[in-house]
């Protein structure tokens, strides 16, 4: 305790040190700790289930390349319910999307909701039972009953005002009629990370698992019973998948299971950003500590004599050391706990830049896990900084220190120890500047990167047809035509057009294919290519050119020999030099995903443009092109484009589609400059986070770099007035007093340079979204830094050179 007080009444001595010391580790404490909430949230939690360690997510992959992840046919999920020994149970899901339409609301257009179907057990597998009602009955997953649904309590705010009577209910999904048997919890969601599913229906597997094993659609959950291990139940499943691959006649051997933590099912692109925001905290952390054991150090450098007076009548090292490290500890303590307290707020303001959808703010509060981490971290940060400039404090020079000539220097060691703080700062500010300016770069790219279509003007939404409302091909090209009639009436449409897939809005599935004519045979190919379905005018609403041949006319719609365009990757990857007019594409089944039903044999009429489908940092994709025709069921992307009027309204295309069928939902209206932006707003986040790293950083580390440089020239106040008093000019002096800073701030400078490099170089072989910075973005960093490290030598050195030569001939 005495050491404590004493430590208290050094820190009232000196109040604009100690309150520096505390703003700057409450900052970084407070940043760090905000950043391992968002990672604990998204590489770490659990979900919030029963034992969630226990469950496991189950797909398989071929072994032989190719797919990852391919969903479960219904027959194999049936063979490993039957036959697995290492679970206490299996569940499945599918993700689907709902039409949601309220019975007796006149006027009212459907609303889309993210939901799925579900077996009757999920509930009990993941133990979370119905907040309100039950979950399903295994009787209710044939289809011989009623139709019920499960909403979540957020459907059951919006929609029913939180009726006690809710159960009994009817919803209208996709036009049909379900009753309301259960309301989940609040903040409930399934999959974990994925999407806020509001509506869950019973999976009907009997009509679903039929002989034919390429039906591939569940995602498979898993309970582990206790004293199972996960390399134990796999093994298992991939014994069972062998067996069952025989019997569906399939080679044994093509396709292994994989397993996976329930919180890595859907984990979200951002978990990658999380790695790099962790890396740039902890460099953060480092960059604080480094700071103020500098300012540290340089108070009891300056309290020299202090200690050794205390050390000449009687004081001991260890007890000095003590000292000192108690109170570093308790400022850094003090701190600590204020960044702590600031961690909260520090979310909120992240979260609130998160971009939509990638989670709810509740993810990210932090939790008692993420408070004991930052506790610790400022403990062992208050050791660190407390001992490191306790060691030479507590081994003052008493010869030196009772002279009138004893110089502040310290002791060799204690000099080279303030000359590697500075180093050490400097390095790591320019590994944060690096990482801030080259995701600038990358960010910058793809406003000049060529997406291969034309935004400007284009209105998108998505749309997801029931399959029991149009049971086959007549029916959904009658749809289709329906849909872009209604579409391009709406005022000020010029064109409309329907996809299965669009840049940008949604991706579709990969199919093998082999060329005719070429030597290789489908087994042995691992590549796909891209399909995709567009009706009538496409190229044209979207803006795509064609580079060569033709696009599709309407007269290639329902007609013979079926045609198809192929992007320009297609011909570099797949044709080389072959001309591509002509050349005949056999597309076959997928093999694992969806039965399409029959291969089809195309001929390519033309070549159109690359187009980037995600991000703007990706490669293109090989792609081809059909016509919408006699086509199943499936999920659609529409656009129109207006020219250079404005857009139309979300509602008059909710209006327009409801014209052609009045069940069907219209979802994610969005113009194609705002998915744009959306495309790379995870990159802006990680932009403006790492500048705002970089910018803390040097605010962080200006005192701590000012005060040991300043210790620095002042410890040659006497050298300096001798040279003045020898008639040295003060310009040669000024020059000197500079170049010993900057020889410090340039080993830094070409330290953090070469770590910015190596870590950029790792990144960039982990992402191609990064690229490492390259020598001159290192030089232009190392020129800017240079500025305050000249004011951090100049105002310390214009302060001794003010002096008149005998008084500083008299300083100590």
């Amino acid at each position: 305790m005495t050491d404590l007080r004493l430590a208290a009444r050094q820190m009232s001595r000196n109040p604009g040190l100690s309150a520096i010391v505390i703003l700057t580790l409450a900052l970084g404490m407070g940043a760090t700790t905000a950043i391992l909430s968002i990672a604990n949230a998204t590489l770490f939690r659990q979900p919030a289930y029963t034992d969630p360690g226990r469950l496991l997510w189950v797909m398989e992959h071929e072994l032989q390349g190719g797919w990852h992840r391919i969903p479960v046919a219904p027959s194999r999920y049936a063979a490993w319910v039957r036959e697995s020994h290492s679970f206490e149970g299996l569940a499945a899901a599918r993700q689907q999307d709902f039409g949601v339409l309220l019975p007796n609301r006149s006027g009212s257009l459907p609303q889309q909701v993210h939901g799925g179907r579900i077996s009757a057990n999920l509930c009990t597998v993941l133990g979370i039972p119905p907040a309100l009602g039950r979950s399903f009955r295994e009787d209710e997953t044939t289809g011989d009953g009623d139709a019920v649904a499960l909403i979540s309590d957020e459907l059951w705010t919006n929609l029913f005002a939180r009726d006690p009577g809710i159960l009994g209910q009817s919803l209208l999904l996709n036009g049909r009629s379900h009753t309301v048997v259960g309301v989940m919890p609040a903040g409930f969601e399934f999959p974990p990370g994925a999407f806020r599913g509001h509506v869950w229906t019973p999976l009907m597997l009997k009509g679903d698992a039929g002989a034919d094993p390429r039906v591939r659609s569940l995602g498979v959950l898993a309970r582990l019973k206790p004293g199972v291990t996960r390399t134990e139940a796999t093994a298992e499943l991939n014994h069972l998948t062998d067996l069952q691959a025989q019997a569906d006649g399939l080679k044994p051997g093509s396709l292994g299971v994989s397993t996976g933590p329930l919180n890595t099912w859907y984990g979200g692109s951002f978990r990658r950003q999380s790695v790099f925001l962790l890396i740039a905290a902890g460099v953060l952390l480092v960059l604080v500590a480094a700071n103020v054991a500098g300012l540290l150090l340089t108070k009891f450098l300056a309290q020299s004599r202090e200690l050794a007076v205390r050390s000449a009548l009687g004081a001991s090292r260890f007890h000095m050391a003590r000292q000192c490290l108690v109170e570093g500890a308790l400022m850094t303590l003090v701190g600590g706990i204020a960044g702590l307290l600031l961690a909260p707020s520090c979310v909120r303001v992240l979260v609130a830049l998160l971009p939509e959808g990638t989670h709810h703010i509740g993810a990210f509060e932090p939790d008692l896990s993420t408070w004991i981490l930052g506790f610790g971290l400022t403990a062992l940060a208050a050791i660190l900084v407390g001992l490191l400039p306790a060691i030479p404090a507590s081994r003052p020079d008493l010869a030196a220190a009772f002279r009138d000539t004893a110089s502040l220097a310290g002791t060799p060691s204690q000099a080279g120890m303030r000359s590697a703080l500075v180093v050490g700062q400097v390095a790591l500010t320019v590994v944060l500047v690096s990482a801030a300016v080259v995701l600038l770069q990358s960010l910058a790219d793809w406003r000049t990167t060529p997406w291969g279509f034309r935004p400007e003007g284009l209105l998108t939404a998505e749309l997801n047809p029931d399959p029991r409302r149009h049971p086959d091909a007549a029916s959904m090209d009658s749809l289709h035509a329906g849909l872009l009639e209604r579409l391009r009436a709406i005022p000020g449409v010029q064109d409309a057009a329907l996809a299965t897939a669009m840049p940008l809005v949604s991706g579709d599935v990969g199919r093998p294919f082999e060329i005719e004519g070429t030597t290789s045979g489908p087994q042995d190919r691992t590549d796909f290519i891209e399909a995709e379905w567009v009706s009538p005018d496409y190229l044209r609403t979207l803006g795509i050119p064609v580079r060569k041949g033709r696009g599709l006319l309407a007269s290639d719609f329902g007609g013979s020999p079926r045609v198809a365009v192929v992007n320009e990757e297609f011909v570099r990857k797949h044709l080389h030099h072959r001309d591509p007019l002509g050349a005949r594409i056999h597309l076959l089944p997928p093999k694992y995903l969806t039965a399409e039903g029959d291969e089809a044999r195309v001929e390519i009429v033309g070549v159109i443009a690359d187009q980037k489908r995600l991000h703007p940092g990706e490669p293109p994709w090989p792609a081809i092109t059909l016509p919408l025709t006699g086509q199943r069921a499936r999920p659609l992307c529409l656009a129109v484009h207006s020219g250079t009027g404005p857009l139309p309204s979300a509602r008059a295309l909710a209006e327009a589609v409801a014209q052609a069928d009045p069940q069907l939902a219209v979802d994610t209206v969005r113009s194609m400059p705002q998915r744009l932006v959306a495309s790379v707003s995870e990159d802006r986040l990680m932009a403006f986070l790492f500048q705002c790293f970089a910018g803390l950083a040097l605010v962080l580390s200006s005192p701590g770099l000012y005060g040991v440089l300043a210790l620095q020239v002042q410890r040659r106040t006497r050298e300096l007035g001798i040279r003045m008093a020898l008639g040295a000019a003060r310009r040669n002096v000024l020059w000197l007093v500079l170049r010993s800073g900057l020889k410090l701030f340039l080993l830094g400078i070409l330290a953090g340079g070469l770590c910015a490099a190596l870590l950029g170089k790792g990144l960039a072989g982990w992402t191609s979204d990064l690229r490492a910075p390259d020598v001159w973005t290192i030089a232009w960093i190392g020129i800017a830094l240079m500025v305050p490290g000249i004011a951090a030598c100049w105002i310390p050195a214009r302060r001794v050179l003010s002096l008149d030569p005998m008084a500083a001939l008299r300083a100590p």
